[in-house]
């Protein structure tokens, strides 16, 4: 049953990719190295002014050390970044809540982040699918 939720998984995965694939923004990111608490990390560059949920979850993610990226690598596609970043969903996720959601809005994140905020309290929030990734 668990095999049968991760090749799923890796289905959805891969249709999204086919589905940034014809996006007619063809969208690159590239690579800097910094340094953050005495240890270099490559971390990924806006390519364009505008909001990118993505980056900040892959930015995240490398300075966590869950996601690296070699140094001879200049750049990623937006293809291969949403690959990568599914894949440590997928192999982080132990009890496979809301992992088909959070692979389906992936690709949706390289372009913002709806997010609707209720003004009753500091931290409500309307659920949406958005939500799931985090």
């Amino acid at each position: 049953n668990k095999q049968r939720n991760i090749t799923r998984n890796y289905i959805i995965l891969y249709i999204n990719i086919i589905i940034m694939s014809i996006e007619p923004r063809y969208l690159i990111f590239e690579l800097k190295t910094i340094s953050y608490f005495n240890r270099k990390c490559r971390i990924l560059c806006q390519n364009e002014n505008g909001p990118c949920p993505l980056l900040a979850i892959a930015n995240i993610m490398v300075l966590q050390n869950r996601l690296t990226f070699e140094n001879h690598m200049e750049a990623i596609e937006l293809q291969d970044l949403i690959q990568l970043i599914g894949n440590l969903f997928i192999e982080s996720n132990n009890s496979n809540n809301n992992i088909d959601t959070a692979l389906i809005v992936l690709p949706k994140l390289a372009y913002g982040l709806d997010l609707n905020v209720h003004f009753n309290e500091i931290n409500s929030f309307e659920y949406t699918e958005e939500l799931a990734v985090f």
